[in-house]
């Protein structure tokens, strides 16, 4: 008798499709999420480098350890900074430290 109940049970079909079907959308996540977190942030990187390209003499700037200055010299790699002009205060900084340039000191206190 169990061997005819057995017998009579069909094995279920897997449809290699239907599976495709129920996980499609992870690939769309996976695109969305890129073009709503990676894309922008690579925008914000070029702009940033960009930024720091275009520092020149006399520009003040703050850092990413919050030091401001203004620039007195600048190389390829490096920047050097006035910190306090009473003491002569001057720090060479690597440009990757830049955080904000605020422009030309002749135009900030012409501004004031």
């Amino acid at each position: 008798m169990l061997y005819l109940l057995l017998a009579e049970t069909e094995t279920p079909q897997i449809d290699i499709w239907q599976i495709i079907g129920n996980f499609w959308f992870f690939p769309v996540i996976i695109l969305i999420m890129y073009y709503l977190l990676v894309s922008p942030q690579r925008k914000k990187e070029k702009e940033r480098a960009k930024m720091r390209e275009s520092v020149k003499k006399n520009d003040k700037i703050v850092t990413i350890g919050g030091i401001h200055g203004v620039v007195k010299s600048v190389s390829e790699d490096d920047v050097v900074i006035m910190v306090d002009e009473s003491k002569d205060v001057k720090l060479r900084m690597s440009r990757q430290s830049i955080l904000v340039v605020r422009g030309d000191k002749e135009e900030t206190e012409s501004e004031k």
